[in-house]
C-alpha cells in the first residue's frame, strides 16, 4: 500500500486552500519570499527575518488560525505536485515552523522530544502525543494545537499513562480528535492509502 498524495492534495488541501482569504495567501507568499535564504537552527526552529513584520504577522494570529494555516500550507507544499507548489523554496514548511514556534510559546510546550516516557509536542499545527524508550519512538497526531485543546490534552495525558501506549493513543483520539468540521479530514488520511 502507498499513500496517494495527489488525491489527498486534491480532496483535502486544494479545496481548503481555495477558501482562504487573499490576505492569508499574500502573507504566506511574503513569508516564502522573506525566508528563501534562511535555514533551520540547530534546534530545528527557524530564525526570524530581520524585518519584524513577519513575526508580528504570526503573533497577531489566533491559535486556531496558526494551527489551521500551519497544517494547510505545510501539506500544500509537501503533497503538492504542480509547479506552483514547488516554487516556495521550502516556504511551506518554514511557515508551519513559525506557526509552531508561536503556538509552543503560547502553550508552554518544548520543541524537544522526551528521551523516555510520555510527551506532548506541537508539530505542523497539531498536538502530537508521544511515547519513547531507549529502542523506540511512537507518536500520534490527535487534535489542532490550540491552548484550549492543549490544556485538556495535558490534563488527561499526564494522568493516563497506560502500560500500552497504543491504548493511550486510542483513548486520547476518542477524547480529542475532531470527528466533523474542517479539521476532521486531517485526522482521517488513511482513506488515501491505496
Amino acid at each position: 500500500m502507498s499513500f496517494d498524495y495527489k488525491e489527498a492534495w486534491r480532496k483535502l488541501v486544494a479545496p481548503n486552500y481555495q477558501m482562504l482569504d487573499k490576505e492569508v495567501i499574500d502573507f504566506f507568499e511574503e513569508v516564502c519570499k522573506e525566508t528563501a535564504d534562511l535555514s533551520q537552527n540547530y534546534n530545528l526552529d527557524m530564525p526570524w527575518p530581520d524585518d519584524d513584520s513577519i513575526k508580528d504577522g504570526f503573533e497577531a494570529m489566533t491559535d486556531e488560525d496558526l494551527a489551521w494555516t500551519a497544517r494547510l500550507f505545510n501539506f500544500w507544499g509537501h503533497w503538492g505536485f504542480d509547479g506552483q507548489c514547488r516554487k516556495s523554496a521550502g516556504g511551506n514548511w518554514k511557515y508551519a515552523n513559525y506557526c509552531d514556534q508561536i503556538l509552543r510559546e503560547r502553550c508552554g510546550v518544548s520543541n524537544k522530544s522526551v528521551d523516555r516516557g510520555y510527551g506532548v509536542q506541537i508539530h505542523q499545527g497539531v498536538v502530537r502525543i508521544t511515547y519513547s524508550t531507549s529502542r523506540e519512538w511512537q507518536w500520534e497526531e490527535i487534535a489542532p494545537a490550540t491552548r484550549s485543546i492543549l490544556e485538556g490534552v495535558m490534563a488527561k495525558w499526564n494522568v493516563l499513562r497506560p502500560e500500552n501506549p497504543q491504548e493511550g493513543f486510542e483513548a486520547m483520539k476518542k477524547l480529542f480528535t475532531p470527528k466533523d468540521g474542517k479539521w476532521a479530514g486531517w485526522f482521517d488520511t488513511d482513506k488515501f492509502m491505496q
